[in-house]
């Protein structure tokens, strides 16, 4: 697994989380920049590919993708 986080923001375009014990390949999406080209929550789970770049989630990144980060989850989550 690249990394640990279980909030994540795939390719700069789709805020996602892992499940613990899940498959490292496969994300849940929860929203996408559709101006970015974005997966949609609709869809629910996105393949990752080794071309794919994967970063931790900020607590700024569930404003821009408009996602409520509610406070049991902020621990998961960088400033």
């Amino acid at each position: 697994m690249r990394d640990a986080a279980k909030y994540v923001v795939l390719n700069e375009h789709t805020l996602c989380y892992r499940i613990d014990g899940g498959h490292p390949s496969h994300l849940g999406i929860l929203n996408g920049s559709v101006l970015r080209g974005g997966h949609s929550p609709l869809k629910g789970w996105v393949y990752t590919f080794a071309t794919d770049v994967i970063r931790p989630a900020t607590r700024a990144d569930f404003e821009t993708f408009r996602v409520y980060l509610s406070e049991r989850f902020k621990k998961y989550v960088k400033e």
